[in-house]
This record gives structure tokens, sequence and C-alpha cells, in this order.
């Protein structure tokens, strides 16, 4: 039965951590990449106006990159969203100065930003591994 059960939990945490985890609130992607010890990304997307966005949140979940929690903060123009993801969000744009979409965000374990990027990026094809170079680089740089 032990067996079973935990052979069960392997492959359930084998699943939740195959794939980039993304999340809309933000205090949970803060958990978790503490929990973790991942880092925390911050996708400002503009999810229903934007292609842009909306080929970033795809190459994030095409990706193979899954180490780090990612959080979507969006604006959609069409606002279906809870009061209280709109006020998160309004809060994370403001903190963190963000002027277009997409726009992300790499922040520390302190919630500092470490880079900011654009998407897409010319030259750069896998935006995953380049999310993942850029982590690399700075905790290479913190030591």
């Amino acid at each position: 039965m032990l067996n079973k059960l935990s052979l069960g939990l392997f492959f359930f945490w084998i699943g939740a951590f195959a794939s980039p985890q993304i999340t809309h609130d933000y205090e949970k992607g803060r958990d978790l990449a503490a929990g973790h010890n991942f880092p925390l990304t911050l996708i400002f997307t503009g999810s229903d106006c934007s292609e842009s966005s909306k080929d970033l949140i795809q190459a994030i979940i095409d990706s193979p990159f899954n180490e780090a929690i990612f959080v979507q903060v969006d604006f959609p123009e069409l606002n279906t969203q809870s009061a209280s993801i709109l006020s998160q969000n309004a809060e994370l744009k403001e903190k963190y100065c963000i002027e277009s979409f997409p726009t992300v965000v790499l922040l520390n374990s302190n919630e500092e930003e470490i880079a900011r990027m654009g998407f897409p990026i010319s030259g750069v094809d896998d935006f995953g591994d380049h999310l993942k170079q850029a982590f690399r680089r700075y905790s290479l740089l913190e030591r």
C-alpha cells in the first residue's frame, strides 16, 4: 500500500512540474517559488489585444523550462477578471513600472527585479532556454 501511494505521489509530482507552472495569483506564485526554491517570473500581458502576448504565453507553455514559477499579470481589454486580480495586477504594473505588453520581469527571492525583457527577442528561438540562461547568469553573479 505504501509503495503504491509513494509511486502515485512521485508521478503526481513529476506531472505537476513537467511543464512550466503558470498562475494568475501572485501570492500563490510567490509561495510556490519559495517552497520549491524556484525563481519567480512575472509575465505582463494584454492577452486579448496583443498577438505578441498570446505568442509569449504559448512559447512558455511549449518550453521545457520548468525551473521557474510564472505569474501571468494580464490586462485584457474585455475585462473578465475578479476584483482581487484586477487590484493585484494594477499594483504589480505600478510597482514594476510596466509600460508595454508583453513584458517579462524576472525576480529574485526578495522580489527584486533581476532582469526585464520584451517578446519576441531577435535571434532567440527558444524563449524558455533564454530565461533559463538569464537565471543562471544571475545565480552565478550572486555567488
